[in-house]
């Protein structure tokens, strides 16, 4: 079922520089990546993550990846690795500048390089990616719209603790009538530390109370 979800992205009409080369990776073997992507800032910020794990890593990547952002380069995966490494801290910018939240292509829209990335990435269940394709499915960006698949990857990243998916997840849950469940997951999103899940949470319950 997993598998079936990722085959539906689209790579038709999509932009990519030549292509070049593996990135040495075991979830990053299917596809040769542009030298440009290789030698961008996204990837060396990623480099750091990977190899320093969540907390250390991100504290060498931020600077790297809002770098990249204003930049204009890879714009979609520094603006999602961005939004990884400061969702527990409540610190979410970088919205408008993305495809992927948008559902809907901003700027130039994602290279072929960064769909294949997220394609990979989120077929080797890493979270990050995950949390990006189910994003995908749920604006029906590149894929065709799927609730189910979308609230399946979703809830795949968000049990790795990620807020701001387990705050999408609940969003998505709301939207077809899993109230008890969604607010389940907005109190993980608000112990994960994601500001916004707090608010919701808090304005649900006061509805509750006044029914």
């Amino acid at each position: 079922m997993y598998s079936r979800f990722l085959l539906g992205i689209s790579i038709v009409g999509l932009s990519g520089c030549a292509i070049d080369s593996k990135i040495d990776h075991p979830c990053l073997n299917g596809y040769l990546y542009s030298k440009k992507f290789i030698d961008s800032q996204f990837v060396e910020a990623w480099q750091l993550i990977d190899t320093y794990g969540v907390q250390d890593g991100c504290d060498k990547a931020l600077p790297i990846l809002e770098s990249a952002v204003i930049d204009n380069e890879y714009v979609d995966l520094a603006a999602l690795y961005y939004d990884y490494c400061t969702s527990s801290v409540g610190r979410i910018i970088y919205y408008n500048s993305s495809s992927i939240y948008s559902g809907e292509d901003r700027g130039d829209g994602l290279s072929l390089d960064e769909l294949y990335w997220i394609r990979d990435m989120s077929s080797c269940r890493k979270p990050v990616e995950q949390f990006a394709a189910g994003l995908f499915y749920l604006n029906g960006y590149h894929v065709e719209k799927n609730t189910d698949a979308a609230i399946f990857l979703l809830n795949s990243a968000a049990r790795s603790g990620y807020g701001h998916a387990q705050f999408q997840l609940a969003l998505a849950l709301m939207e077809i009538g899993e109230e008890d469940n969604a607010k389940l997951w907005l109190a993980k999103a608000v112990e994960s530390g994601y500001t916004k899940a707090s608010n919701l949470l808090e304005a649900l319950e006061i509805i509750e109370a006044s029914e």
